[in-house]
């Protein structure tokens, strides 16, 4: 008896063939929303070029922070934005994810040292904020029983336009 594996995948040249008949790079350089049908959201094609005027004022924020105290991180986050914060940070402990109003998980975050904590919450432009707005409320219910001041200890994170 013999077996044979049968795969859908096509080969390597036939998948970069197809990629530069459907000129596929030149599309995501135009920033072809067809290219995603569902999603349509191409904006990452530009988002290095675009978002460098904010690299010094992001610098600037992150240094005040610290001097602050604030070295810890809570995202409040809709969409893709927590998935990708996760990843990007690799498990570094000052760093607690929330995209979920789950009590316990909420819970687990506010159990650290709120005085040294920021809240960043971030939500893009067509997200429902319902989730990301009900755990900043209770963040900031957190902070005013610590008597810290949920403005001094919150940062808004979308894209101008954004909620």
């Amino acid at each position: 008896m013999t077996a044979r594996l049968v795969s859908s995948v096509p080969p390597q040249a036939d998948v970069v063939e197809r990629l530069v008949d459907d000129s596929v790079a030149s599309r995501i350089a135009r920033c072809d929303a067809s290219l995603w049908p569902r999603a349509a959201r191409p904006g990452w094609v530009t988002a290095a070029r675009a978002s460098r005027p904010l690299v010094g004022e992001i610098e600037a924020l992150r240094e005040q922070l610290r001097v602050a105290g604030q070295v810890r991180v809570v995202l409040a986050a809709a969409g893709g934005v927590g998935v990708a914060a996760e990843v990007l940070a690799e498990d570094d402990p000052r760093l607690v994810v929330l995209d979920t109003t789950d009590p316990a998980q909420v819970a687990d975050a506010l159990a650290g040292d709120l005085a040294a904590t920021v809240l960043v919450v971030s939500a893009p432009p067509g997200e429902d904020t319902t989730a990301v707005e009900l755990v900043r409320d209770t963040v900031h219910r957190a902070f005013r029983a610590e008597g810290l001041d949920p403005a001094a200890q919150t940062v808004v994170v979308t894209a101008p336009g954004g909620p």
